[in-house]
């Protein structure tokens, strides 16, 4: 009854409490602080400025003290691991909802950074997790269609699924390995020339601690607090995710803004720990909605949905609804129509309509999701739609070649 007790004070915090108390937030448990950050990304739920507010989540959580991050650095290596150091600051670069990271020089001289688990969250989280199961099943008994509408449990058993793979950093290792052997192949077919990933001292990592070059520059999300993120490198962030998703069906699963690092021209994927594999079927209806929407083409729209469905409807009322939704789209800032919001109004459509989707949905529309939010907290007054029209019809080339293969 606790951890349910929990999670209600944390969504109350979320929906309710104003401001939003972010340290409340974190004092409840690790999955009270991933469910916040899940709805960072809902500005179709949420008002903006909420969203905002629990976006600091991603990258500006509580840190351990220096005497708390020495023992249980100490804990998680072996006797001898550190002597392959000159030095190892106390002090955190960073901090997240897992780990925090902190600058180091090898004995070799070359500048790492060490990422360190916080804590041991597992047992803790599991039991939040079946709290919170417990609740949404309560819930879709009194409310059946949110399950098709929403798909909360298919959402919290991402949460479970992306942040079990977290805890465990040889997931990260394994993870920008299977990236980095995707970029291979999809620069045969694009040119990724601008996507990079930090190189990784796997002799010196373990599940608790990961040693990895470092990287001088700024995140997305330092960049979007300074005020210096260019919209130029917001779009090409958007056409390296999309080309993974789209070309590969192999992706970053987590591509939120302090987990993309902009340095030396190029586009640094960190953390990447959850990796997102996705059906042709799925991206490829997808792709072809999205690329049907850039052109305002409701018809073709409808039918890319009805491609995906298990369930065949008449989409007659469904295109009429897709003309109201997208009404004006074509010149909204995206701060009067964030593609998030539109989004999901159209799911919830095509379900109220009838059809029933694949899960594999998810993964696609929350990386989505992500970028939206960048565009949103940096640059509202841009049209995103008009400005990656070229981008989605390289998608579409990339995904036709993928499938030829």
């Amino acid at each position: 009854m606790i951890q349910e007790i929990k999670l209600i004070k944390t969504l109350y915090n979320i929906f309710f409490h104003h401001p939003v108390d972010a340290d409340r937030i974190q004092r409840q448990g690790l999955l009270s602080m991933k469910v916040a950050q899940t709805f960072a990304l809902r500005p179709d739920v949420l008002p903006f400025e909420r969203c905002q507010e629990l976006s600091k989540l991603f990258s500006n959580t509580k840190s351990l003290d220096k005497k708390t991050f020495k023992d249980l650095l100490t804990k998680s290596v072996n006797s001898g691991w550190h002597s392959s150091f000159q030095h190892i600051s106390g002090l955190p670069l960073a901090s997240a909802s897992i780990g925090q990271v902190h600058e180091a020089t090898l004995k070799t001289g070359e500048q790492v950074v060490i990422k360190l688990v916080r804590d041991d969250w597992e047992k803790s989280f599991r039991r939040d997790i079946l709290a919170a199961e417990r609740i949404l099943k309560s819930i879709l008994l009194v409310r059946p269609k949110l399950q098709q509408v929403a798909d909360p449990l298919g959402a919290l058993k991402a949460i479970e699924l992306n942040t079990l793979s977290e805890l465990d950093l040889n997931n990260e290792i394994e993870g920008q390995a299977n990236l980095i052997s995707a970029s291979k192949i999809l620069s045969q077919q694009v040119n990724l020339d601008h996507v990079a990933f930090p190189h990784i001292y796997k002799d010196l990592s373990n599940a608790r601690v990961m040693v990895s070059e470092k990287i001088e520059g700024m995140t997305v999300e330092q960049l979007i607090i300074a005020g210096k993120l260019e919209y130029e490198d917001m779009l090409r962030v958007f056409q390296a995710v999309g080309s993974f998703i789209f070309g590969a069906g192999v992706f970053h699963g987590d591509p939120h803004s302090g987990n993309i690092m902009l340095s030396k021209n190029k586009i640094w994927f960190l953390d990447t720990g959850v990796i997102g594999r996705v059906d042709k079927i799925v991206s490829g209806g997808l792709l072809k909605f999205f690329d049907s929407i850039s052109q305002y083409d409701y018809e073709n729209a409808v039918n890319s949905l009805a491609s995906m469905s298990s369930i065949t409807i008449d989409t007659v009322e469904l295109q009429k609804r897709l003309e109201r939704i997208y009404y004006g789209f074509e010149i909204a800032t995206a701060e009067e129509a964030s593609f998030t919001q539109k989004m999901m109004e159209t799911i919830k459509a095509a379900v109220n309509a009838g059809m029933s989707f694949p899960k594999g949905m998810y993964p696609i529309i929350k990386s989505m999701m992500y970028l939206d939010g960048m565009v949103l907290r940096s640059h509202p007054s841009a049209n995103l739609m008009e400005d990656i029209k070229p981008f989605i019809k390289e998608f579409v080339k990339l995904d036709g070649k993928s499938n030829s293969r």
